[in-house]
């Protein structure tokens, strides 16, 4: 199975949202009609009890308060949506998959239930922020001097 990445150069510019609860649905909704966000100025539980920037919505009757969580420098998010994609071969019939770019994001918002989140300890946010630092570390060239000190000795054989 063949499976191609196709990156969008025109994809719009959208904000992802993260939600504290799952809903088992798939397919189109009037989310616009019925999500109806509005900024708020919220108290911060921190030290010094600072305002912080938030959002603030309802879902089934709940308060959802929302705060944007930014992409770290020098990465962007991408939206991809699935296509099957089937191509006749010469003695059968072969399935691969497309993902095509659909939108890009710079940053994410990410809502809790009831009181805002602190994206210090926020789960989300945290493994946001290991999984590029661990990225960056894994795409660089080690030191020279690491490699020279980490390689086994062979004198003495």
């Amino acid at each position: 199975m063949k499976t191609t990445l196709e990156k969008s150069t025109e994809a719009p510019e959208l904000k992802p949202y993260l939600l504290p609860c799952r809903i088992d649905a798939s397919g189109s909704a009037p989310v616009s009609s019925y999500f109806l966000e509005q900024p708020a100025q919220i108290q911060s539980r921190r030290e010094g009890g600072e305002t912080q920037e938030c959002w603030e919505a309802s879902l089934r009757g709940r308060r959802l308060l929302g705060q944007d969580l930014p992409v770290p420098e020098g990465y962007q998010g991408h939206i991809y949506t699935q296509d099957t994609v089937y191509q006749r071969g010469q003695e059968n019939e072969e399935t691969g998959r497309r993902w095509r770019g659909t939108g890009q994001w710079s940053s994410m918002r990410i809502w809790g239930q009831d009181h805002p989140i602190d994206l210090e300890l926020d789960p989300m946010a945290r493994t946001l922020r290991t999984w590029t630092r661990l990225a960056d570390v894994l795409s660089k060239d080690p030191p020279t001097d690491w490699i020279e000190s980490s390689s086994p000795s062979m004198k003495g054989e």
